[in-house]
This record gives structure tokens, C-alpha cells and sequence, in this order.
């Protein structure tokens, strides 16, 4: 989003790869950088409304739209105007959302071990 980070983003980094190591897959693994978001937002929930106001229109307007004074995630990309299968719909509970994932994973896993 074009804006100044800090070492938030290191520790970010690191608990994307310790997920990684623990489900044996990136949490987050978009084609693309437009993906990417989608899928960001999909599990953590909307980017907040004061980053976005502080994001560059060219940078915002990449993954963003705004609609009735409210930021929305764009449901297909600028560049390839591909709609996802289903909308894109932001979690309301980012804590909910990861387990899903995470879980979901293990259990599929530990049922090829079983088959196996």
C-alpha cells in the first residue's frame, strides 16, 4: 500500500513462516499481489479504514474501491477483470478464520496419514 513500515513487519513475516512450517503451506499464497489481498483480507478481516485513508489513491485504488464513504476489497483486479468464483467477503473474526485454516490443514493431513 506504498505505506512506512517498521519491525511490525518482521514480526509479521515471521508468524507467516511459522504457519508455513506448521501446515506445510503459505497462509497467504496468491498468484499475484491482487490475490494476495484478497486472500489477506479474506482471513484477517478488512485493512482498517485509517490506513487506507493515509494509502495514495494509485496504491488504495490497486485493491480497494470506495463505496458510500466505506473502503470494500475489489472483487477483480484492474489488470485482469477476472471475477473470483465466489465474492470476496472479509472475516469478522480473524481469530476464527486462521483456526479454519490451520486446522483444516492438519485434519486433512492426518487423514493421508491414516489412508496411508
Amino acid at each position: 500500500l506504498g505505506l512506512p513500515y517498521s519491525v511490525a513487519i518482521d514480526m509479521w513475516s515471521l508468524g507467516c513462516i511459522l504457519v508455513e512450517m506448521h501446515i506445510g503451506d503459505p497462509l497467504f499464497s496468491g498468484t499475484d499481489q491482487f490475490d494476495q489481498m484478497q486472500k489477506i483480507v479474506q482471513i484477517l478481516g478488512m485493512v482498517p479504514n485509517e490506513m487506507l485513508k493515509r494509502t495514495e489513491p494509485q496504491n488504495s485504488s490497486q485493491f480497494f474501491e470506495k463505496q458510500g464513504g466505506n473502503w470494500t476489497i475489489r472483487q477483480t483486479s484492474e489488470a485482469s477483470q477476472t471475477r473470483p468464483s465466489s465474492p470476496i467477503v472479509p472475516s469478522t473474526n480473524p481469530i476464527a478464520s486462521l483456526n479454519t485454516v490451520i486446522c483444516t490443514k492438519r485434519d486433512s493431513e492426518d487423514a493421508q496419514d491414516y489412508d496411508n
